[in-house]
């Protein structure tokens, strides 16, 4: 297939090429469960690929760094670009960044790695977001849910000039450079509020063996925390609602859910946010967390969560950031596995649920000092990801504009610089 011109409106020319002209491809390793480590080199999975596009290392596994070696043609490189190509999240797109590495890229998922001289690595990753799409037309199987090898390698893509790619990459990474920064603090804030709630009680989940006056427990469904029980109190018949179900929340974020009346959303849409209340997944090795504070009660007024998710208030809001701080420790993750039970997919039911037990300082004080601190933290974490969420939205409009040549790329530069 040879390369055709065509004149974009920016008057540089662009050309069609096939994808495997401009880059390396790669599947990954089938790799057992039995390498799995707790700490070491990681093993990069396509669960671990977020929704906008960033590595997560929730639920994350790694091998032993002496075995890294055997493995050194799935090792993974910085701004490689990977493509989900056969499951559940077929044509889910990630990008690799430096901070992700070491990293080894497990099966299911294929690796683009672009070549210098004719492509820019990050160009290559919005470009083919963007066109992967079109793969899904070839997908193939009884379900429709695999991309042959041949469709994948043939993929035409046009593209400008190295130069411009690196301009509209330079824009594009732009906002995405300033979305990891939003991450990269929360994860700071996270990592925060567990120090200072450990510090304060130590590990925050379960009985005291001991008698330790400064530290009193609460139980799950007793006279201090309730289960949030199903049930919809929404009146607006008619009216729209976002439904979040477990597959589209991360770590206290989420990507935009489905919209529709309550008529027309899923039998599984019949969970209420309300205000100051934690919510987790019930399904065994499932980090899914979101914690509703009142602070954006005009955010969830309009949401309606799944009850896939367990929910949990108090009528002492000082307790709702300590419990939020507590689901996202490891501790809690553990507690929760053991409880789970069912014969197809395992989960924590409100029997179970009502075993567990949370530490919290005893001295009201001491208490309402350290709600406070961790509440702060938490909502600005909260109005980082609202600030991501408006950060992406803005770069998703301007991918076809800039990848299509309709916008200049000094016009894009324009409309960033307005939201720096």
């Amino acid at each position: 297939m040879g390369d055709v011109s065509v004149e974009a409106p920016s008057s540089a020319v662009w050309t069609v090429v096939r994808l495997q002209d401009v880059a390396d491809l790669r599947g990954g390793y089938a790799f057992k469960s039995g390498d799995y480590r707790d700490e070491g080199v990681f093993i990069l999975r396509t669960l671990n690929i977020g929704g906008d596009g960033s590595i997560t290392r929730e639920n994350a596994v790694f091998i032993d760094d002496a075995r890294e070696q055997e493995f050194e043609q799935f090792k993974l490189e910085e701004w490689d670009t990977l493509f989900v190509m056969v499951g559940a999240t077929l044509g889910k797109c990630g990008l690799v960044r430096g901070t992700d590495l070491p990293a080894l890229l497990n099966q299911n998922m294929w690796r683009i790695r672009a070549n210098h001289k004719v492509m820019e690595p990050r160009f290559l990753y919005y470009l083919f977001s963007f066109e992967s799409q079109r793969l899904l037309s070839y997908a193939s199987g009884a379900a429709r849910d695999f991309v042959r090898r041949d469709d994948y390698r043939n993929l035409s893509l046009t593209v400008p000039p190295l130069l411009e790619q690196q301009k509209i990459a330079g824009v594009l990474g732009a906002l995405d450079d300033k979305i990891e920064s939003n991450h990269r603090i929360n994860r700071q804030l996270k990592e925060l509020s567990e120090l200072r709630l450990r510090q304060a009680v130590g590990s925050p989940v379960g009985e005291l063996i001991s008698s330790d006056e400064s530290i009193r427990c609460v139980q799950v469904d007793g006279s201090e925390i309730a289960i949030v029980k199903p049930g919809l109190g929404a009146s607006g018949i008619g009216e729209e609602y976002e439904y979040l179900a477990t597959a589209v929340v991360f770590d206290n974020s989420y990507e935009r859910g489905e919209f529709g009346t309550l008529a027309s959303l899923p039998s599984r849409a019949n969970m209420q946010p309300g205000d100051d209340r934690v919510w987790f997944a019930r399904m065994k090795s499932t980090e899914k967390n979101l914690w509703t504070p009142s602070e954006f009660n005009q955010k969830w007024s309009c949401m309606i969560l799944s009850t896939g998710f367990l929910g949990m208030q108090s009528a002492d809001i000082r307790l709702a950031p300590l419990l939020m701080t507590a689901v996202r420790c490891q501790e809690f993750g553990e507690i929760k596995d053991q409880l789970c039970n069912g014969t197809t997919m395992q989960s924590l039911n409100n029997d179970a649920a009502r075993s567990m037990w949370f530490r919290v300082p005893a001295n009201e004080f001491k208490l309402a000092e350290l709600s406070s601190e961790i509440r702060s933290n938490l909502l600005f974490e909260a109005r980082l990801n609202d600030e991501s969420e408006i950060l992406k939205s803005v770069r998703d409009a301007l991918i076809p504009e800039l990848l299509s040549g309709r916008l200049h790329v000094r016009d894009a530069e324009k409309i960033v610089e307005r939201l720096s």
